[in-house]
């Protein structure tokens, strides 16, 4: 009988996510796009395996040689061994939820929220994958951005009309500093809280106001931007190294608005799409790219000049997007949600994941051309990437698909 109630309950949690992670109102719409996708796989990228985990596996990261992945159905973190892409431990969060995870930027520990309880969690993989440390956060802890110089993490939050910042010594066994900076409120109930980190500016929406808050870090000052209706969605871009643009995607009216972040100026797209759901930005480029769930397509925005550059059709319902390197054959992702990809010999790809497709596709961002459509498990995908593998989770069928260059 108990086992039978675990599966329903694993079924509910399926369900509830598939709603609520880019929920869409809007019927999938067939709006001409630019750039059309490819249905078939190419040579370039083949799945080498499929990895059973924990029930509803999510949020996922890799640090050190591992994999770290949520599996939200029944509070347990799989870690899986990216030599042999076998899970050697499992990690159980006693009457929690384990939910994202982002490793720090050297490699050596991974943050892991958990949602349930308000606390994030801090994980050496050299002590056999130990939790070195539990703080206590806030109800709807939700976004992980950690700073360039690999001292702060900001967390947004649901729950209250705050961000959290902590600042941590190079020993992160030591209780961190902790901060609490100030912004609106969400709607009562929401499940996730977009974040964007660039320099020293932060940017996060507040449903319940209809607006949006950025906060310059380095003066404590905070902006509110208003424009569309219920903005979700945030990214901030970079011209020569300098943030100039606040991205905003508004779920409810959707449409696309560019705010200067030095001004009062602000340009709203409209014919975007339907319903903004994750962005990541180019820095280089010049370029946001943001999934629109309710009409299988990319948008493309260059915010410096404030258009629509192009509309790519992808699978079925878009969600989640990654920019990753792909220098030297090699992948590589940020921590956060811009890729400064100056740094690299060539500009990055764009991973996502079809969430209703069973597939992910694999984007050139600056051609904008559909490089590959690679079938999957099936669900709502998260993903993390070494240097050689993509680890692909697949939430309806309780697994992880690799994906190999």
């Amino acid at each position: 009988m108990k086992k039978n109630f675990f599966k329903i309950s694993s079924a509910l949690v399926v369900v509830s996510l598939l709603s609520s992670c880019g929920s869409t109102n809007n019927p999938v719409s067939a709006v001409s796009s630019n750039i059309s996708s490819k249905n078939e796989v190419k040579k370039d990228y083949k799945v080498l395996k499929t990895i059973n985990v924990g029930k509803v596996p999510h949020g996922m990261w890799q640090v050190a040689g591992f994999v770290y992945n949520s599996n939200i159905g029944e509070g347990t973190v799989s870690v899986i061994d990216t030599k042999t892409d076998t899970v050697v431990k499992t990690i159980t969060f006693e009457n929690g939820t384990a939910g994202y995870a982002k490793s720090f930027n050297d490699d050596k520990n991974i943050l892991i929220t958990d949602t349930k309880k308000g606390e994030l969690i801090v994980i050496d993989p050299t002590q056999d994958h130990k939790i070195i440390q539990t703080i206590s956060v806030g109800l709807g802890i939700d976004k992980i951005k950690i700073s360039e110089d690999d001292k702060t993490v900001y967390l947004s939050i649901t729950g209250e009309s705050k961000i959290i910042s902590l600042t941590f010594e190079s020993d992160r066994s030591k209780a961190p500093t902790k901060k609490e900076i100030k912004v609106g409120a969400m709607t009562k109930g929401s499940e996730h809280r977009s974040l964007s980190l660039n320099n020293e500016w932060i940017l996060t929406p507040n449903t319940s106001d209809n607006d949006v808050s950025l906060v310059n870090l380095n003066t404590g000052v905070e902006k509110r931007l208003k424009d569309g209706n219920k903005p979700s969605v945030v990214s901030l871009g970079a011209v020569k190294g300098k943030v100039n643009s606040a991205i905003i995607g508004n779920s409810a009216s959707n449409t696309i608005t560019i705010f200067d972040v030095n001004s009062d100026n602000k340009k709203t797209i409209s014919d975007v799409g339907l319903s903004p759901t994750e962005a990541v930005t180019v820095d280089d480029l010049n370029r946001t790219f943001i999934t629109m769930s309710g009409s299988n397509e990319v948008a493309v925005i260059d915010y410096e000049k404030q258009t629509l550059v192009s509309k790519i059709k992808v699978g079925s319902r878009p969600v989640h997007i990654y920019s990753v390197s792909e220098d030297d054959g090699k992948f590589s992702v940020k921590s956060g949600d811009h890729d400064e990809s100056k740094h690299q010999h060539t500009e990055p790809v764009l991973w996502v994941g079809n969430d209703a497709g069973d597939s992910v596709s694999i984007i050139d961002s600056e051609s904008l051309e559909v490089k590959a459509t690679v079938n999957v498990g099936k669900g709502h995908h998260k993903m993390a990437f070494t240097k050689e593998k993509a680890y692909i989770s697949n939430i309806t069928d309780n697994t992880i698909t690799v994906i190999q260059k």
